[in-house]
């Protein structure tokens, strides 16, 4: 099978030899900023290429298993039709709102740092595709989550936000989502005073 890997399976934006790394085997292995690592069959490459696939969900979830620094999971013609389901990703607008808010927190949003964001670009990190990401910040603003700066209109319906902040209430409603750290050690501990009588 002669193929020619000139654009991402995941997104359709093209790649750099940069990007890819040598095939060695079956499969095909490239870094995007957008995607983070992805590792493919060649059979699943073709078949995202030119088939109807939950693209963006997949995208997504390289993208999440590359920021937590994970290795990168074997995409193959089953794992594009049914595996994907087995990791659980994010479906359901309401858990992309609130894990993109968890996201923003964990990466300096709690220390009221300052994010850009381009709507073609940073769709991934909300496991959605680039008109949904639009959405999920609307929808985030909408709830003063976020505050946003500044929202230029690209070309072809894309959106640059500018100094994107989290508000005091949606650092808030992450933290009510993070686990809560119990006190383990003093439950256990024995107290004592070096006195053998009164211990």
């Amino acid at each position: 099978m002669n193929m020619t890997f000139d654009r991402c399976a995941l997104t359709g934006y093209a790649l750099t030899q940069e990007n890819l790394k040598p095939v060695t085997g079956s499969f095909v292995e490239y870094e995007t900023e957008i995607v983070g690592r992805v590792k493919i069959t060649l059979p699943a490459y073709d078949e995202l290429i030119n088939g109807d696939f939950e693209r963006y969900l997949i995208a997504g979830i390289c993208k999440d298993r590359t920021l937590k620094d994970e290795d990168p999971i074997l995409i193959d013609s089953n794992f594009i039709r049914e595996g994907y389901k087995k990791l659980n990703p994010l479906t359901a607008f309401e858990e992309k709102c609130a894990s993109f808010l968890m996201y923003l927190y964990q990466a300096g949003g709690m220390e009221n740092k300052e994010f850009e964001f381009y709507s073609s670009k940073d769709f991934t990190l909300a496991f959605a595709d680039p008109e949904e990401f639009k959405r999920i910040m609307d929808q985030l603003v909408q709830d003063n989550f976020l505050k946003i700066r500044a929202t230029n209109n690209l070309s072809q319906r894309r959106n640059l936000y500018r100094r994107v902040k989290l508000t005091n209430d949606g650092k808030e409603k992450v933290r009510k989502r993070l686990p809560k750290m119990p006190l383990f050690g003093l439950v256990s501990q024995e107290i004592t005073t070096g006195d053998i009588e009164m211990d």
